[in-house]
């Protein structure tokens, strides 16, 4: 057994014996603060309506949309912004909710949607970072490889250049060359 699969086997376990913890306890322990299970399912039942029915959808559109009109770079963002954002949203949206109406403050004592707002900001400001250090990156690379290739074809130049100029000389030595031929062969003839 490979070990990536030792572990997942392990973290399943350890998921399946928490869930089945949670149940025991809803079912059995916690009864009486929790409230009769037929609550609980509703509102278990209530999530996952309003996750397929609304949640979803909307969010299936948004990716749509957002496909057509961007970059790479800006939906691996957008993707990190959505699901992390997403994520703390519904860690904080039952306390947001639960915040006026409890007569005990000290059930939720912080400003919730205050800290989840400053979150968002901060999350929102690290994937715009993201895109403009990407953005700046590619734009290095491709200056450097602008570069490389003017510098080869800088070099190429003056190799063709200089094979130009050896050429031209050659050519020039060989004509001297013929010229004094020709000019012994005169002088022979004449002597």
């Amino acid at each position: 057994m490979r070990a990536a699969t030792a572990m997942r086997t392990c973290v399943g376990a350890v998921g399946v014996a928490m869930l089945g913890f949670g149940a025991w306890n809803l079912l059995w322990h916690q009864r009486a603060q929790v409230g009769p299970p037929d609550a609980v399912g509703k509102w278990l039942l209530g999530g996952v309506i309003l996750h397929d029915a609304i949640l979803a959808p909307l969010v299936f559109l948004a990716c749509a949309v957002v496909w057509r009109h961007t970059g790479a770079r800006v939906r691996r963002a957008l993707a990190l912004f959505l699901l992390a954002g997403g994520s703390l949203v519904i860690i904080a949206l039952p306390d947001i909710l639960r915040s006026g109406d409890n007569p005990n403050p000290t059930v939720t004592p912080l400003d919730y949607p205050r800290n989840l707002t400053i979150t968002l900001v901060v999350l929102a400001i690290v994937a715009v970072l993201s895109v403009a250090a990407g953005a700046g990156r590619d734009r290095y690379r491709r200056w450097r490889q602008e570069a490389r290739l003017r510098a080869q074809a800088k070099a190429e130049a003056k190799a063709k250049a200089e094979a130009e100029a050896e050429a031209a000389k050659a050519k020039a030595q060989a004509q001297s060359d013929a010229q004094a031929t020709i000019e012994e062969k005169g002088v022979a003839e004449d002597g």
